[in-house]
């Protein structure tokens, strides 16, 4: 049975704060084992267009930086529309909105999509969560559970 429903957990795990996607996957593996699919990576790329057309809804978890409009430890969920950007195609600056309009001229069938974001505390060398984006995880899955149960 194919799952129509995919988690993208975005960051390097040893920047601290900035693995917050890989920990999301991890928690969502365990506590909805096999009700979607998963993969974590380290950015987004290119080639996840493809990967992106054989689902009907979509959330990439990811770390933000914080901001006076959101603090740290903030979690923010918002619906991607897709976007064509002009100019660069480097993979470093690739956004959810950029990769979901690949999807949708190559392939003519792009799925919802969500982002989930934390806003950071730590973004140094090491390989844990500082305590307030630990404990905002419990909100980031729920959020990322209500867009993939739709």
């Amino acid at each position: 049975m194919h799952c129509d429903r995919l988690l993208i957990g975005v960051g390097n795990p040893l920047r601290g704060d900035d693995g917050i996607g890989a920990a999301i996957v991890a928690h969502a593996e365990q506590a909805h084992a096999g009700a979607w699919a998963t993969l974590t990576c380290h950015q987004l790329l290119p080639e996840y267009a493809a990967l992106l057309s054989h689902y009907t809804r979509v959330v990439i978890a990811d770390a933000a930086y914080p901001t006076p409009a959101m603090p740290i430890g903030t979690v923010r969920c918002v619906p991607v529309q897709p976007e064509l950007a002009h100019g660069s195609a480097s993979p470093h600056h690739l956004t959810a909105a950029t990769l979901l309009g690949w999807t949708q001229v190559l392939y003519s069938t792009p799925p919802r999509l969500w982002l989930v974001t934390i806003a950071g505390a730590d973004f140094g060398y090491s390989d844990t969560l500082s305590s307030v984006v630990q404990a905002a995880l419990p909100e980031a899955l729920a959020q990322c559970a209500a867009c993939l149960a739709g």
